[in-house]
């Protein structure tokens, strides 16, 4: 599910809790702690997949404000393409 962070010269390896907004603010991506190679640094991102806002399985995460984010993928020389951009009030409420 996690892709590995690239460490920092100066970072240890750790456990963590993954949280965030998938239908309300507090919800938990994972149950256990998952192994990261250091801690991540703000501006820094941890990317998922077959989360709540796009998954099918999941509901979409339009409530409590959060609007869904964009569809992104990565290839493999480091560019990505949108697939869907993220929601915006227009969007939900147009």
């Amino acid at each position: 599910m996690l892709k590995n962070l690239l460490p920092h010269a100066d970072d240890e390896p750790c456990e963590a809790f993954l949280v965030g907004r998938l239908c309300f603010s507090g919800d938990l991506i994972n149950k256990a702690k998952v192994k990261l190679n250091y801690l991540p640094m703000v501006d820094e991102f941890i990317v998922t997949h077959h989360m709540g806002s796009h998954s099918a399985d999941h509901f979409t995460s339009n409530s409590c404000g959060f609007f869904r984010p964009a569809k992104m993928a990565g290839r493999g020389d480091g560019s990505t393409d949108i697939w869907q951009r993220e929601r915006t009030f227009h969007d939900v409420f147009a």
